[in-house]
């Protein structure tokens, strides 16, 4: 049996996994000096010096965008001094193993383009399994199945469930590059055994605090919306405006940070802002809510002539890109007192020498007429070195191969717009990064927030607090609430995935069940108690509602309205095998493609259990009496609305 089916019917999200030509008939050491020969030769990640510990990949990172202004290191180092910490390198990976995580990573890259942060978690998984490898000389060709458990025991005795989880999953991921490559003496049967972390209960008390957490307060709301009356500061009033956006849009902060100076759209009295959603959605507008829109159009404009003075310095930066924007003859010299004016120092005058000896500007020392000696610079010597400090890279790459510069960006500033121990230069612009706006609202250390500025405190006398990311869970358990599909709800919020949208709703167990309740007396919910609830008259119907359903539970294919406190469920995960508590609901293209999905597996099913019962196979005729029955309650349950889809 080949080893590439041993892990390729795992359901993990890794559709594409790293297929180097290697035979399995050739020694595993053979086929591992080829998958590392394989990944010296590739392109990713530009010139790297293979030897070194540390690859600094931010040039390469394609994915990336301008409100990000880090440098994006890899590490392949071990655990620092027993900490087993991704955060904190160690001593660099021993020979062979620490090219065939290099390795790995590299061909990782090249066939799949992931982020750094992507790739520094399979580091991290590495860093376990070459502390397996111990009395193995470090060498990856002895990886065996044990080695494997061995690490995820360790995961989850050192880690949270959540990154135990992550690993687990990244564990099986590597283990299906070794066999896929034939790069082991022996083949690898692993699967992870770390549960998910996730609960659908929404009454436990990890649910109500993680909903605290998330959510913004009515509280901080009314406080941002005050404080935007009574900013007079120009960063101030840069970064409350963008906290609007992020409040009335549900935007993700790096999607607001990269909208283009073009961002509005207006058709008729339909208002929205075209954007590039981050997790690899495709180009779109999302159109507002009327009066949201009205409001977000003020706060655009607003915005658009806050940033108006910085964005002509950046349009002038794309003509000029190799000096500043002033009128000084490339070999005036400059005084201490002249480079503290020029760049906008603060404290004193001798903080000059400093800046410039950080940035190796040399001095030059004439004689002053009275005979002291002072230092000087050259303009042109100064001018290099602020322009080595220029932003030059793209806002954001588009998906047609495209890009948008500063110079067509709306959030775009002064250098040290932000700063508030240096004065407002203007020789230089950058956009508006993603630690500009958390410190605002979150604080840092030595850095207010706009909340302790203005005094804006809890119950206990604290400072608000809030993450810029919160506004996102509001507004999606708002939409939730309003009644909006996932389908809907996707596209508005720019998921790739319909999937995605859970972690977002934060709906109670209490209001699911009144929406529930409010859907089944309205007819948009169909099932049995919904039958027998619109037979009687409105004052008795709204009664045996509150009285039959307790609760509610979201499925694939519709609504369960069983009561799993009570008692548990005859029927469980069994739902169209004649159930009572199932319900649809009307119109939900979701639930009618999940169904149809389902129709054609049951479909198959049924065919092969026909086929069985004519081979006289024992048995066989039950399961196609339970298929035929499936087909029957599918077919139900899709015609509540065929003549809504017409197909």
């Amino acid at each position: 049996m080949r080893r590439t089916k041993i892990v390729n019917n795992l359901k993990y999200r890794f559709n594409n996994t790293i297929s180097i030509v290697m035979l399995p008939q050739k020694s595993a050491v053979d086929n591992m000096n080829a998958f590392i020969t394989a990944a010296k030769s590739c392109a990713a990640f530009g010139q790297i010096t293979w030897g070194a510990e540390c690859w600094n990949i931010t040039d390469s990172q394609t994915k990336d965008r301008g409100h990000k202004q880090r440098e994006y290191n890899l590490w392949f180092t071990q655990h620092q001094d027993g900490v087993r910490s991704s955060r904190t390198p160690g001593l660099a990976f021993i020979e062979p193993f620490a090219s065939f995580v290099k390795a790995l990573i590299r061909l990782r890259h090249e066939f799949n383009n992931q982020t750094c942060g992507n790739h520094m978690i399979i580091i991290q998984a590495m860093r376990y399994l070459y502390d397996e490898l111990k009395y193995n000389n470090y060498n990856p060709v002895y990886l065996t199945t044990e080695h494997f458990i061995r690490s995820e025991k360790l995961i989850q005795n050192k880690l949270s469930p959540r990154t135990a989880r992550q690993l687990g999953i990244y564990l099986v991921y590597i283990a299906r590059i070794l066999n896929d490559n034939y790069l082991t003496c022996t083949p690898l049967y692993f699967r992870t055994s770390v549960p998910a972390v996730e609960s659908s209960d929404r009454l436990s008390e990890s649910a109500k605090k993680r909903r605290y957490d998330l959510l913004p307060s009515q509280e901080i709301i009314d406080a941002i919306i005050e404080i935007s009356h009574k900013v007079k500061d120009k960063a101030d009033k840069i970064r409350i405006n963008i906290i609007k956006i992020l409040l009335f849009t549900g935007f993700r902060l790096g999607e607001v940070l990269t909208l283009p100076i073009d961002t509005l759209v207006k058709e008729g009295d339909k208002i929205g802002l075209r954007y590039w959603p981050e997790k690899g959605a495709t180009t779109r507008i999302k159109w507002l809510p009327t009066v949201s829109g009205k409001f977000i159009e003020d706060v655009v404009h607003e915005l658009v002539g806050l940033t108006q003075e910085a964005r002509e310095l950046a349009i002038w930066f794309d003509k000029n890109p190799e000096k500043l924007k002033c009128n000084i003859d490339a070999d005036h010299l400059l005084s201490m007192r002249d480079v503290y004016e020029f760049v906008g120092l603060t404290k004193s005058v001798s903080n000059s020498a400093t800046y410039c000896r950080i940035r190796k500007i040399p001095f030059t020392n004439p004689t002053a007429p009275l005979g002291n000696k002072r230092l000087f610079v050259k303009f042109k010597d100064l001018e290099n070195a602020l322009l080595k400090e220029r932003w030059a890279k793209p806002m954001l790459r588009l998906a047609n191969g495209k890009v948008q510069k500063l110079s067509q960006s709306l959030c775009v500033v002064f250098m040290h717009e932000f700063n508030p121990y240096r004065n407002n230069s203007k020789l230089l612009v950058k956009p508006i990064g993603e630690t500009n706006i958390s410190n605002f609202i979150c604080g840092t250390s030595g850095v207010k927030t706009i909340f302790e500025n203005y005094n804006y405190r809890d119950q206990s006398g604290q400072p608000f607090e809030v993450r810029s990311h919160g506004f996102r869970h509001l507004l999606n358990t708002l939409a939730n609430e309003g009644g909006l599909t996932d389908i809907e709800l996707a596209n508005w919020f720019g998921r790739k995935t319909i999937s995605d949208n859970a972690s977002y709703d934060h709906r109670t167990a209490e209001q699911l069940t009144d929406k529930a309740r409010q859907m089944m007396l309205s007819g948009e919910i169909v099932g049995p108690i919904a039958k027998a609830a619109l037979s009687l008259p409105s004052y008795q119907a709204s009664e045996f509602v509150d009285t039959h359903v307790n609760a509610v539970h979201y499925t694939p294919y519709g609504l369960c309205l069983h009561d799993f406190a009570q008692n548990p469920c005859d029927k469980h995960l069994n739902c169209l095998s004649n159930c009572k508590e199932y319900h649809r609901t009307v119109g939900s293209e979701e639930e009618r493609n999940n169904l149809k999905q389902l129709k054609v597996q049951t479909v198959t099913a049924l065919e092969h259990a026909k086929k069985e019962a004519s081979n006289d196979t024992w048995g066989a005729n039950n399961w196609v009496k339970h298929n035929q029955n499936i087909l029957e309650n599918i077919d139900k349950a899709l015609s509540i609305d065929n003549d809504i889809f017409s197909e």
